[in-house]
């Protein structure tokens, strides 16, 4: 897994750009033991803030600028129990990256083009895709349009494109920086 973890980390750097030297190598080589630590601890303090920070953004769209009458409460729990689908997603992909010996994810659509280069920009593009992101984003929508008696299509195709133009954001940013289209 570290080794997976290590090839990964390179081949993200290398993605925007960045040539990494034998001594950059090993120094991330020899931090790799802190990193399963910091792993293990980081989504403890880092899934609530994103959850409460999320659900704060919502809340603020659905109630001041659409005129909705949810409580944060409620919407913090919608966005807490939508991340029910992160967990499935976990149990689901560590295992797979296990057995593919890569830390790359199993489930995003550029595994649909297996015959493009990984530098081109149409799969960068479909990698930054992910099914589970995209099942969470429709979970949340569902939750939203209940607790504010709006239609789920709508909402969540809002936030599909939202995630779509983050996802071309991020394929283009790493096109630019390796050099690539």
């Amino acid at each position: 897994g570290q080794t997976a973890l290590l090839d990964q980390q390179v081949r993200q750097m290398e993605n925007f750009g960045m040539t990494i030297s034998a001594e950059q190598y090993d120094n991330m080589e020899r931090g790799l033991p802190l990193q399963a630590t910091i792993a293990g601890i980081a989504p403890l303090v880092t899934i609530p803030i994103f959850t409460l920070g999320f659900a704060g953004i919502a809340y603020a769209i659905f109630n001041a600028l659409l005129g909705g009458s949810a409580t944060f409460k409620q919407v913090a729990a919608i966005f807490a129990h939508s991340g029910a689908v992160s967990i499935l997603q976990s149990l689901f992909v560590t295992p797979l990256n296990y057995l593919r010996e890569s830390m790359s994810s199993a489930t995003n659509l550029g595994l649909l083009v297996p015959f493009l280069d990984e530098g081109n920009i149409v799969a960068r593009f479909l990698g930054t895709i992910d099914l589970f992101i995209v099942w969470w984003l429709l979970v949340l929508s569902i939750g939203l349009a209940v607790l504010y008696r709006r239609k789920t299509s709508s909402i969540f195709w809002s936030f599909m494109g939202v995630y779509v133009v983050i996802a071309l954001v991020i394929a283009l940013l790493m096109g630019g920086a390796s050099g690539g289209a």
